[in-house]
């Protein structure tokens, strides 16, 4: 197997952040990836194994498989094509990572507090008037659904119901957690 075949695989690899699988679908199709690995003609498939991929890398070693983009950046500058200037400031673009945000006014959000509001009263023989959980559900999908259509006021109507739904049960967990007394608090019972 070639050297620089390899090699530029990896660094294509790298560059473009795609698995094994991806790449070689990739190398197959754009030609001008072709190029940059060495190849003088077209080739319509691998002239290697997919699996020759991983054997090269372990056989070459995690250390000197770091020291490729290390070298090839050093190459660039030497030859001009980029400058120190160029590579003393990193800008990363975070726009595409996934944001896991979740806002107070979110039924999702109130759903989950009523689920581990019931989960932890149930741990602790709390006796609830009412768990609101099949309401909490039934409520959450139809906000969710309305506002994400037309009827943006409806959906708004509900959380409101989901919110007034959640304040009831805290309010009746906290009248129950201080109706409770604790053990130390309870009188000893003596036998007669």
């Amino acid at each position: 197997m070639r050297t620089r075949l390899m090699v530029g695989l990896h660094l294509i690899k790298h560059m473009k952040g795609l698995s094994d699988e991806e790449l070689c679908a990739v190398w197959v199709e754009n030609p001008y990836f072709q190029a940059f690995c060495g190849e003088t003609h077209f080739r319509h498939r691998l002239p290697f194994d997919r699996a020759s991929m991983p054997r090269w890398r372990k056989r070459i070693g995690a250390d000197e498989m770091e020291l490729l983009p290390a070298e090839t950046l050093s190459v660039a500058v030497q030859t001009g094509a980029v400058s120190e200037r160029q590579l003393s400031r990193i800008t990363v673009d975070t726009t595409v990572q996934t944001k896991a945000v979740a806002h107070p006014t979110d039924s999702h959000l109130l759903l989950r507090a009523t689920e581990w509001l019931n989960r932890l009263a149930r741990r602790h023989g709390v006796k609830l008037r009412q768990s609101f959980s099949r309401l909490m559900r039934q409520a959450g999908r139809a906000a969710s659904r309305l506002l994400n259509g037309r009827g943006h006021r409806q959906g708004l109507r509900w959380l409101r119901k989901m919110r007034t739904w959640l304040g009831r049960l805290t309010r009746d967990i906290r009248r129950k957690i201080d109706g409770m007394s604790t053990p130390e608090q309870k009188s000893p019972k003596v036998p007669e």
